[in-house]
């Protein structure tokens, strides 16, 4: 029984999808499993997205309305949860070995402002110059479409935190340092920029002292998220394995009083998305929920694998 291995072999799947490759590490389930939080990440869980704007934005489109089209549209691509919203991100977000040090620190997504498809690779939107910045509330599904900002000079401006705060500031305080106060760091956006590859950096936004509302970077530039978030669903796994092996012999005795039939149980992940399920194991990146057991039974020559639908927990 190991749970760590089923899960890693689950979402082969998911990464294929990405095109995340993995052959390197194909034995190793947690690098698996870590490039797998990595990955959902930086494309962020597709739902159906209550969409605001700021005011700073919603400015900026009556001077440039000519970017009131893309705006229209993006913002009905997450009410709508379609999967052509990735187009728009950048080409690195599938690159495992990529960074986004934005993302990593405050937890901006940028996104190109063209549907129009990219001439070297149609998969992709055009490249843009000016780029949508948007912070996502995964767990009440909302998204803030913050500015529409230069590429080249956006990565270290401070005011897409400001402008966050002025809008959202009930959501700003989930990352507030409570008691404490700091005076303001004078950075120029290229500085902090800087500061994004390098360390876990503290702000000040409108008199509050913030912790990094995307998690930090880590003294290896990894985004601290991903290790923080594969290191629960990993403690998490080992966690439901221990359940199961503690309480094998009661398992038994409750399907074979349901199903004398069976004499062989093997219990290991099953799915990632079951909807009648024995033991929950949900993980917040994904929002994915499964269970742990299986019936197996010989009939003639052929094994007959089925889902097994009762409600252990309750039993125990």
């Amino acid at each position: 029984m190991d749970f760590l291995y089923d899960y890693s072999r689950l979402i082969f799947p998911v990464l294929d999808e990405f095109e995340i490759p993995y052959d390197d590490i194909e034995n190793n389930s947690y690098e698996i499993i870590y490039r797998f939080v990595h990955t959902m990440v930086k494309f962020f869980p597709l739902k159906k997205y209550s969409v605001e704007i700021s005011k700073e934005l919603q400015q900026y489109l009556q001077v440039h309305n000519d970017y009131k089209p893309f705006v229209n549209g993006f913002k009905h691509l997450l009410e709508s949860g379609n999967p052509d919203v990735y187009r728009h991100l950048s080409k690195s977000t599938a690159n495992i070995n990529a960074s986004d040090y934005l993302l990593g620190d405050w937890g901006f997504y940028h996104f190109h402002t063209s549907f129009d498809p990219d001439g070297k690779n149609p998969k992709w939107s055009k490249r843009t110059g000016n780029l949508l910045f948007v912070k996502f509330d995964t767990v009440n599904s909302k998204a803030y479409l913050i500015a529409i900002k230069d590429h080249k000079n956006a990565w270290g401006d401070k005011k897409l935190l400001e402008i966050l705060d002025n809008n959202w500031p009930e959501y700003v305080s989930n990352f507030e340092i409570k008691g404490l106060t700091a005076d303001p760091l004078d950075l120029t956006p290229a500085e902090y920029h800087k500061f994004h590859k390098h360390v876990v950096m503290l702000q000040t936004i409108n008199g509050k002292l913030l912790y990094p509302p995307g998690g930090g970077i880590a003294t290896d530039s990894s985004l601290s998220i991903v290790t923080t978030e594969t290191d629960r669903l990993a403690k998490t796994l080992k966690h439901y394995e221990k359940i199961c092996i503690q309480n094998e012999d009661k398992f038994i005795r409750i399907i074979q009083k349901k199903k004398p039939e069976i004499k062989d149980i093997d219990i290991h992940l099953e799915g990632l998305n079951i909807l009648k399920k024995l033991m929950l194991l949900k993980d917040s990146i994904t929002d994915t929920v499964f269970y742990v057991i299986q019936e197996s039974y010989n009939e003639g020559n052929r094994t007959i694998c089925n889902t097994l639908i009762c409600t252990i927990e309750e039993e125990l």
